[in-house]
């Protein structure tokens, strides 16, 4: 399926999945929009100018902090990352409405699965900070079906912790760094839908939930003429 093209533009539905996200994020009116490319960038570079997103290209796989580092003079004072080969139908505002109520530096939007093993699962306390985060763990170490999706709201403050052109994960890199050094992440419980793409029996699965109208994704699509 990604023989020729990359995960963001397999389609979901009948629609690039990367474009699914794009209209999520207009529906909650962010207009202002980047994308960081490697894999088969040449593939992307006319859907993403038509929607006016402004590309920023890897020149060596540069993990999803490393990327975002790239977008840092076009990032606001807060902002959202989010990728491109995932399904979701978050609530955007409301979790950038918690996010500045709360304050800090990071707040990560958590989603329930019922298999844990390939995510970073999340333990809050009450106050919804973040105490534990276990990056694909063993069973014995899945405390809890609460995982990070890999969307987040952030604050520009993010960017002294991250090497410019250096490879670097937010999950397994920045996050477990900024709870060491003593500062409050967030996990906002998004709820709704929320599907990453990255293997054939997701993909599959993902299709046949949008397509029996359990994701509301299409409703964020304008008719055709």
């Amino acid at each position: 399926l990604t023989g020729d093209i990359p995960k963001p533009l397999a389609p979901v539905a009948g629609k690039p999945c990367i474009q699914h996200i794009i209209d999520l994020l207009r529906f909650h009116e962010i207009d202002e929009i980047a994308a960081t490319v490697l894999y088969k960038k040449e593939t992307m570079v006319k859907l993403l100018t038509d929607e006016n997103v402004r590309i920023f290209e890897e020149k060596t796989p540069l993990g999803t902090a490393g990327s975002v580092k790239q977008c840092e003079n076009f990032a606001g004072q807060t902002f959202i990352v989010i990728s491109g080969d995932c399904i979701c139908d978050f609530d955007l505002r409301a979790a950038a409405a918690y996010h500045k109520s709360h304050g800090g530096i990071a707040t990560l939007i958590l989603s329930e699965v019922s298999n844990p093993l390939e995510y970073g699962v999340c333990v809050t306390d009450a106050d919804g900070v973040i105490t534990r985060f276990i990056e694909k763990p063993a069973w014995e170490r899945a405390y809890s079906g609460t995982v990070n999706t890999g969307v987040y709201i952030l604050s520009n403050e993010i960017f002294n912790f991250i090497e410019k052109d250096k490879k670097t994960d937010f999950s397994k890199d920045v996050v477990p760094l900024l709870m060491k050094t003593g500062y409050k992440i967030h996990g906002f419980r998004a709820g709704g839908y929320w599907c990453d793409i990255g293997s054939l029996d997701a993909y599959l699965q993902c299709n046949h939930d949008v397509l029996a109208g359990k994701v509301r994704c299409l409703l964020y699509t304008s008719p055709s003429p």
